[in-house]
């Protein structure tokens, strides 16, 4: 199924931004921005670079150098 075009416009604007820039400390700040991932997010984000963005139903994400679900 086709990306909302919205979704899309947002990951390219991500994807200028945060492509290449590595992650500093993190602080989730709502378990929801979270759900769904099976690793401690401010343990595993800081030190790891970003390669690329994604947009998968609906939402938008990045991916780092370790394989993680987003």
């Amino acid at each position: 199924m086709p990306e909302l075009p919205e979704v899309e416009v947002v990951r390219r604007g991500l994807d200028t931004h945060v492509v290449g820039r590595t992650f500093g400390a993190v602080a989730v700040l709502h378990p929801r921005a979270a759900r769904g991932n099976t690793v401690d997010l401010e343990a595993t984000l800081p030190g790891l670079t970003v390669t690329g963005t994604a947009a998968e139903a609906n939402t938008c994400g990045s991916r780092s150098a370790t394989a993680m679900r987003y």
